[in-house]
This record gives structure tokens, C-alpha cells and sequence, in this order.
């Protein structure tokens, strides 16, 4: 019984100090989050964008 309670001990501190995942899971809240703030700055800014191209295809191919 003894055993296997040290056993179970030292898989959990292995499992608390393997690191391996942590990058991964990093660089995935970075990609989350880089994506809410390009949604949000397409959101916000979405029609003025979309009015200034239209006028500059109007001056460039003329109206209509």
C-alpha cells in the first residue's frame, strides 16, 4: 500500500512539473484573443471602412 501511494505521489509532482502543454495552450489564448480584437475592430469600423472603398472606386471608375 505503501508503494503505491509514493507510486501515485510521484505521477502527480511528474504531471505538475511537465511543461510540455503549456506552450501550445500559451499561443492559443494569444491566437483567442488576437481574433476578439480583429472581430471587434472589423465590427466597429466595418461600414466606414466599407464607405471609403466605395468612394474610391467611384473616383476611380467613375459613378455608376
Amino acid at each position: 500500500m505503501f508503494w503505491r501511494k509514493k507510486r501515485v505521489a510521484f505521477s502527480f509532482r511528474k504531471f505538475r512539473s511537465d511543461t510540455s502543454g503549456a506552450t501550445a495552450i500559451e499561443y492559443s489564448l494569444m491566437v483567442a484573443g488576437i481574433a476578439v480584437a480583429i472581430f471587434g475592430v472589423v465590427y466597429a469600423f466595418g461600414d466606414t471602412i466599407a464607405a471609403f472603398y466605395d468612394g474610391l472606386y467611384e473616383a476611380v471608375m467613375g459613378p455608376g
